[in-house]
């Protein structure tokens, strides 16, 4: 669940950065997303795997994150924890500060390329109190369970909300003005009509293409009789020789 808040904060820097960080641009957009968030998610055991995932906690980059969503990490412990509470926030200074087994070369090597709460399995046990709460919040999957399906974002609203900002003018940026009567038709979405718009050639049923040739038509008419005259012979035979003869019952049907 640590990558759901990490995919936030980077679909947040990256709005940011693409209007250049003019917050009268970026700021209906991030507030959309905010707005979502805070309805579908429960922010703070999404900010407490962030906080214990190894790959965010040992990253240099992350460090202003992670004093954020500190106070999350610290809530759900008080909320959701009702034994040895003392006992596991010492234990996060261990894991924070990479004493004991957090600071084995091989688990620092292993940071990114491990599974979270495998990760604590291996190189959690020196703090065996603060192992068991990471492995269970971290090996707890993104749940759908409550979400409402949210409404459709329109974008004539979003439009108008940037126009009063300021952030672009109406007549370049109004997707009235992309529609406008400018001479272009619209592009047509309609059905594909597989008959009529099917390219020359191309058969609508994957049966495959038949060559027609002039030539080979004598030929065929040969074969098709030799066959007639093979299949009279096995239906004497009675499936000699190993192969399955008329009498034979044999089930096709193959169960997927």
């Amino acid at each position: 669940m640590g990558y759901v808040y990490d995919g936030m904060y980077r679909a947040i820097d990256g709005i940011k950065k693409l209007f250049k960080d003019k917050k009268k641009f970026w700021e209906p957009y991030i507030n959309i997303i905010k707005d979502r968030w805070d309805t579908q998610f429960p922010q703070e055991i999404y900010a407490a795997a962030y906080w214990l995932n190894l790959a965010f906690q040992y990253d240099p980059s992350t460090s202003s994150k992670r004093q954020e969503v500190h106070g999350a990490l610290t809530d759900v412990i008080e909320m959701r924890v009702s034994t040895s509470r003392h006992k596991l926030v010492d234990e996060l200074k261990l894991f924070r500060e990479r004493v004991g087994t957090f600071g084995k070369l091989l688990a620092l090597e292993t940071s990114k390329t491990t599974q979270p709460d495998e990760w604590w399995k291996l190189w959690g046990g020196c703090a065996p109190t603060l192992q068991k709460f990471a492995i269970r919040i971290l090996s707890q999957t993104a749940s759908s369970s409550g979400y409402e399906e949210p409404p459709c974002l329109d974008y004539e609203e979003l439009e108008a909300v940037l126009y009063e900002e300021g952030a672009y003018p109406i007549n370049e940026g109004s997707s009235h003005h992309v529609q406008g009567d400018d001479g272009v038709g619209g592009t047509d979405l309609g059905p594909f009509n597989e008959e009529q718009d099917a390219p020359l050639g191309f058969n609508i049923q994957n049966d495959p293409i038949e060559i027609d040739d002039d030539d080979d038509d004598d030929d065929d008419e040969e074969e098709e009789e030799e066959e007639e005259d093979e299949d009279e012979d096995d239906d004497e035979d009675g499936g000699g020789g190993g192969g399955f003869g008329v009498d034979d019952d044999i089930d096709f049907n193959y169960v997927l």
